[in-house]
């Protein structure tokens, strides 16, 4: 997703879901919560947020045993780790996290447009009448 500060900046957030073996864990994930004899495969979510030019910020967060993993979760742990490193001021943060949470909204609208159209078209032109007229009696009849 593409996000325009009020600054003239234009940030572009995308996340990223592997699985990790033990080894390949980061450094701040060394510890008993993340040795298991059950398993060696963890979950983790990697959220990139970069400028025209390079990369500004990267966050990310690694399922724990005793959690499910959920996309949603680890996005927004992820995305609000990567946010903590780019220090901005908190108008431009809520900026970033009012578009994630309306990511998509308009797309969304978009294809339930395009279900209607769909529908309309796909009646044949003599049901429709009988649709119209079914609807204007149980119209006199409330």
């Amino acid at each position: 997703m593409k996000i325009e500060m009020p600054d003239g900046r234009i940030f572009k957030v995308w996340f990223r879901y592997t699985n990790v073996h033990v080894g390949d864990l980061p450094p701040w994930c060394k510890g008993p919560r993340f040795h298991s004899k059950f398993t060696d495969v963890w979950q983790m979510t990697t959220c990139y947020i970069s400028d025209k030019t390079d990369m500004a910020a990267i966050g990310q967060t690694v399922c724990s045993l005793e959690d499910k993993f959920e996309k949603a979760v680890g996005r927004r742990h992820a995305l609000t780790r990567a946010i903590r490193g780019l220090h901005l001021p908190r108008e431009q943060r809520t900026k970033i996290w009012s578009e994630y949470q309306h990511r998509g909204a308009g797309d969304r609208e978009k294809k339930q447009v395009s279900r209607q159209d769909q529908v309309e078209v796909q009646i044949p032109k003599d049901r429709a009448a009988n649709i119209e007229a079914a609807r204007s009696i149980s119209d006199t009849r409330r």
